[in-house]
């Protein structure tokens, strides 16, 4: 297992924690909201080889309880934006199934992500509006996170789609 991109999924959930302890009146995030799930993601090697060594430890059952449901189709759905898109291909019943390997994108999602280079700020219109922007304290830096997974991919910049990922663990 790949014990610094565990820590810094750590960070990140800590930090998505914290900003929504500190604005729980505001943040609608919570089990059952999946608007921004409906995407189709990529992401680094290093995040999908995490994925499926968090697959291979479960017990056969639950691996076959997992592929049961990644066998049904992909439901069409409205993002937090209002555009209709496929879900990701690891949502089912409105809930993560990779929950506990979830990629960092994932457990950032509902924070204020902050992107430096940009020098632009995202919020999720179901916890902010843009006239309740929180303090900057609790912006998440993307560049800063991206870059440290990055580092942590390596020279191959190799992405993976979820939905590949996941038709790869049907298997």
């Amino acid at each position: 297992m790949n014990a610094p991109l565990k820590t810094l999924q750590a960070n990140a959930s800590g930090f998505f924690d914290k900003v929504q302890n500190k604005h729980v009146d505001k943040m609608v995030c919570k089990a059952g909201c999946s608007k921004c799930c409906y995407v189709d993601l990529s992401v680094f090697t290093v995040e999908a080889n995490l994925i499926r060594d968090w697959f291979q430890s479960l017990t056969s059952d639950r691996q076959n309880e997992l592929r049961t449901l990644w066998r049904t189709e992909l439901k069409d759905g409205e993002n937090a934006n209002g555009k209709k898109e496929k879900s990701c291909a690891f949502l089912k019943d409105e809930m993560c199934t990779i929950y506990e390997a979830r990629p960092l994108i994932c457990r950032t999602q509902g924070a204020p992500l902050f992107f430096q280079e940009l020098n632009s700020l995202d919020v999720c219109p179901l916890n902010f509006s843009q006239s309740e922007i929180p303090p900057r304290e609790d912006w998440l830096n993307v560049d800063r996170l991206n870059t440290l997974l990055a580092m942590l991919q390596g020279e191959s910049q190799e992405r993976v789609r979820l939905f590949d990922l996941m038709t790869d663990l049907l298997s």
